[in-house]
């Protein structure tokens, strides 16, 4: 009789075990599959990373290449039609929010903030030059940026990079602003070929999620549809001020 109790105690030992060891394997599979996921997703961003910095590099030497005699055209525009430098630069955000100069040409007069500090510009400002207004209807005062981009302080598609005391105004009213700091700042974005710029904290807000949409979406598909979307936009002159 006590044979035949250790004989099934043995068996029912024999059974725990195979049963823990097949769902610690079943564990085991699992947590594998998890990690190679993730491993996959991490590769896939890091290619992403990589074919985009590639293209930053590339697109930026190439375009200031070509554009250099419309640059030079539209410096000498600037020069004859106002006092005051050629170019300027601003502080702005790009990703974790560390801070850089940002270069542009000089569409207004030379010296628009020296009273009001930072402040956005407005559809009709007084403060722009006629020649200014046409070089910011067709987006050509953000040629420079084409340097920012080679030097890898933005990057071709992206959220616009703001100004750091804007931004910190907009924080406080749009609590995910600083969201659109997880990657670095663009020459366009989604929100620029959708929205162009926004009007007061609403078209913040939607400028806002857009961006967020960009950074959750993004892949070298949907930056080649903006880079499309942006020359048409420019060509238009559709949202621009």
């Amino acid at each position: 009789m006590l044979k035949q109790e250790a004989r099934g105690t043995e068996i029912e030992d024999r059974q725990t075990i195979s049963e823990e060891t097949s769902l610690s394997s079943q564990i085991l599979v699992k947590e594998m599959r998890e990690q190679s996921r993730k491993a996959l997703v991490l590769d896939e961003g890091q290619m992403y990373e990589g074919v985009k910095r590639a293209l930053d590099l590339v697109g930026s030497a190439s375009l200031l290449v070509m554009l250099s005699p419309v640059m030079c055209g539209i410096a000498l525009g600037i020069k004859v039609s106002s006092p005051g430098s050629v170019c300027f630069s601003q502080t702005r955000l790009t990703q974790d929010g560390r801070r850089f100069q940002l270069l542009k040409f000089r569409s207004m007069v030379s010296d628009a903030e020296d009273s009001s500090g930072a402040v956005l510009a407005q559809r009709h400002d007084p403060r722009i030059t006629p020649f200014g207004r046409f070089i910011r209807m067709t987006r050509l005062d953000e040629l420079p940026q084409l340097i920012n981009v080679f030097r890898g302080d933005m990057s071709l598609i992206g959220p616009r990079p703001e100004r750091p005391e804007i931004a910190e105004e907009l924080q406080r009213e749009i609590p995910r602003f600083y969201s659109r700091l997880r990657v670095k700042a663009g020459l366009t974005g989604l929100a620029q070929v959708i929205q162009g710029y926004p009007d007061g904290v609403r078209g913040y807000r939607r400028k806002v999620a857009l961006d967020l949409l960009y950074i959750k979406k993004r892949s070298l598909l949907m930056d080649g549809w903006i880079a499309f979307r942006t020359i048409a936009v420019v060509l238009s002159g559709s949202g621009a001020r």
